[in-house]
Parts: structure tokens; C-alpha cells; sequence
């Protein structure tokens, strides 16, 4: 009694965490126990996401995007983030990869189809469900008229009838 209590840890608005572009890195422990968000933005560009940034994160109610610029995930990353259904990774897998980033989560990933090989025999997703996945990719116009190209990962047993896994804006 009398120790001040911890800060609440909130980055987020309308429960949606965005990092922002321009972003390359998320540090060691950034978001440790953050709760109330249930969808995690992470934009094309991130490289690295390092130890612990996201353990024991609770509330998650959306599926997860990793960016093809991803390299480095680090040890324990998304331990016990109650809620992650669903990762969704967009490009090869990490060249560095720590110990079981997503230990304690039942998390099925989805994978570009010309990596599964390498995913399935990655270090720390043994005994994860592991499905490929179909990039695809689509010109869109917004009604200002500026152009953007979306891409997103399909696969065939996605709760959706289209099968729309998730986009992204790439330009």
C-alpha cells in the first residue's frame, strides 16, 4: 500500500493500435501487457519487431498482418496475446526469428504459398497450423481520385465468402 499505481499503457484510439508509417522498429517490451485494443496495425516498412514488444497483449479480435519488409522477430513477441486467431504474413519468413514468438497463442498462420516449405519447418512454429495462402493484388481508386495498390492474402478456408484475408495500402 502507498506505491503508486502503474501507468496505464494506451496508444490506441477506437481499438485500433496503428503504428505509424515510417516506423522501421518496434523496441523491446514497447507494448508489454496493453490491453483494449483488438486490432494491430503494422505498416509496410516495420523490419524488425523486437523481444517481448507485444507479450501478454489481451484483446486482440483480428487477425494479425506482417509486412514483406519483416526480417527480425524477437523472443517471445506476442507471448500470450489472448485473442490472436489469425497470423497473416505477407512475405518470406524472418531471416531472424527468435525463441517461439508466439508461444501460448493458437494462432493459425497464413503464408505466402511459395514459402510454406520454409514456415513449416521454421524454429518456434512447430505444431502451429500453418495454410498457404494466394497473394493478390488490386488497383482501387478513392473518390478524391488518388490511386492506391492493395494487397491481400487469400485463402480458402477464411470465415469470409470472398475469402478476403486483409489488406494493406502499398502506395
Amino acid at each position: 500500500s502507498g506505491q503508486p499505481a502503474p501507468p496505464t499503457r494506451r496508444w490506441f484510439t477506437n481499438s485500433l493500435l496503428t503504428i505509424t508509417d515510417g516506423v522501421t522498429a518496434i523496441s523491446n517490451n514497447a507494448f508489454r501487457d496493453c490491453s483494449g485494443f483488438t486490432s494491430l496495425t503494422i505498416p509496410s516498412g516495420v523490419t524488425a519487431i523486437s523481444n517481448n514488444a507485444f507479450y501478454q497483449c489481451s484483446g486482440f479480435d483480428d487477425t494479425l498482418t506482417l509486412p514483406e519488409s519483416l526480417s527480425s522477430i524477437g523472443n517471445y513477441a506476442f507471448f500470450e496475446c489472448s485473442g490472436l486467431d489469425e497470423v497473416c504474413w505477407l512475405g518470406a519468413p524472418p531471416t531472424t526469428y527468435g525463441t517461439t514468438p508466439f508461444l501460448r497463442t493458437s494462432a493459425t498462420h497464413v503464408v505466402p504459398a511459395a514459402y510454406l516449405d520454409e514456415y513449416q519447418t521454421l524454429a518456434g512454429l512447430e505444431g502451429a497450423q500453418i495454410k498457404p495462402g494466394t497473394h493478390t493484388t488490386l488497383l482501387t481508386i478513392s473518390p478524391d481520385g488518388s490511386q492506391y495498390r492493395v494487397t491481400y492474402l487469400a485463402h480458402s478456408g477464411y470465415k469470409s465468402a470472398t475469402g478476403l484475408h486483409r489488406f494493406r495500402e502499398l502506395g
